[in-house]
């Protein structure tokens, strides 16, 4: 028995140390992806797109990590696993089919995977409650009509207002939409689990709201310029969903009490 706890101590350990490289790679990303703006260079713009690929591969890392030391929130974090994944294949279409120079419409059907990637954010909250360890068809199933949910208040708030417009700007915007709407309903769920005492009111729980937070902000600034015609990633876009998926991916791995 001792022998098993001092093993998950050192592996506990081995996630600290990540964490920390985790964050050290989203200051790197910062820089590197600054630089590329304000000079243009593009081995800088390679140079971004590899940091972006290296930040999330750690985190992901990290995550898996987590799911492999810790047993008991393992279906949790396999669920915040795929949907990290699936974020960046949407991430890496965008950064290597998009040029940031000639930005045009419609957006890249790449788009809707990050749409997808909140099924596996919604489960991940789902099952990080207290009393739910086991992934289920039902807990997805959930996961599903809250994203669904979303999807159809999107449509309320932007193709009824936009029906005058469609042609130009309506299914992108509708799209962009999707994502400030997906972010709020994240930090409801974790609203409602705190105020059922599913989830504790804790740092852990602070910082997937700040991780939430993160997006909602990018979502929304992204959401208006696509709505004046401009699709493109300035730097401080970039940084903030950045940032968010490290906090919480960073904020999924902490200790649960």
């Amino acid at each position: 028995m001792r022998t098993f706890e001092g093993r998950l101590r050192r592996r506990s350990g081995g996630s600290h140390v990540l964490a920390i490289i985790l964050w050290v790679a989203l200051v790197l990303f910062a820089l590197v992806d600054t630089a590329q703006a304000l000079l243009g260079w593009s081995f800088l713009a390679a140079a971004a797109v590899v940091a972006r690929l290296i930040l999330l591969g750690l985190g992901l890392f990290l995550v898996v990590w987590n799911a492999w030391v810790r047993p008991a929130q393992r279906a949790a974090l396999v669920s915040l696993a795929i949907g990290v994944a699936v974020w960046m294949a949407g991430a890496f279409v965008i950064a290597t089919t998009t040029d940031p120079q000639t930005p045009q419409l419609p957006l890249s059907p790449a788009e809707w995977l990050f749409v997808a990637s909140y099924l596996g954010f919604a489960a991940f909250l789902l099952l990080d409650v207290h009393g739910r360890a086991e992934s289920s068809p039902v807990v997805w199933l959930e996961a599903v009509i809250l994203t669904g949910g979303a999807v159809c208040l999107a449509a309320v708030l932007v193709l009824i207002p936009a029906a005058s417009m469609i042609e130009q700007v309506g299914i992108s915007l509708f799209i962009a939409m999707l994502y400030p709407v997906c972010d709020v309903l994240m930090l409801l769920i974790i609203a409602a689990q705190v105020g059922l005492r599913a989830r504790d009111s804790s740092w852990r729980t602070l910082v997937l709201v700040v991780a939430f937070v993160c997006f909602t902000a990018a979502d929304l600034i992204y959401a208006e310029k696509l709505a004046a015609g401009r699709y493109e990633f300035p730097v401080f876009l970039n940084v903030l969903w950045a940032a968010g998926l490290v906090c919480l991916m960073q904020g999924a791995c902490l200790t649960r009490r």
